[in-house]
């Protein structure tokens, strides 16, 4: 902007008398002035988004916190749909014999899935809402 201003100011002065170099010139001090006279504001922040302070974990740490992760994840398995003996579990379409998390999808029922791991067995349930109308057919 600056040199915008510079670049005009000297096209007027090219065209311009001796009074109207001086009201140009008197112009550009008080710009200056102005511009010398601004101040800076300190802002006291606390965070830098940019800085990532590097702490080294201990084994035991690292080791809760993965617990915590897992814990985190046996919890989470939702199923959503069930379509065509396929299950929509956290997002993503499932058949029979396909790893889910760390289990295996064994058997898709009408309204439910058993998942198997060595000797444990989940069975995850479509949740039913009240206002949900369902249809099932005859055969």
């Amino acid at each position: 902007m600056r040199t915008l201003l510079l670049l005009l100011f000297t096209i007027m002065i090219a065209h311009a008398d001796t009074s109207m170099i001086e009201k140009i010139n008197h112009t550009l001090d008080q710009i200056r002035l102005q511009e010398s006279q601004k101040t800076t504001i300190n802002l006291d922040i606390k965070y830098d988004p940019f800085y990532h302070d590097k702490k080294i974990m201990t084994k035991k740490q690292h080791k809760q916190l993965a617990e915590k992760v897992t814990k985190k994840r046996k919890k989470s398995l939702i199923l959503s749909m069930i379509l065509n003996k396929k299950a929509f579990i956290n997002g993503v379409w499932y058949r029979e014999n396909q790893k889910v998390a760390r289990y295996v999808l064994s058997k898709v029922n009408q309204d439910s899935v058993v998942l198997k791991r060595k000797n444990k067995t989940i069975v995850l349930k479509l949740k039913t809402a009240e206002n949900l109308l369902v249809k099932k057919e005859v055969l």
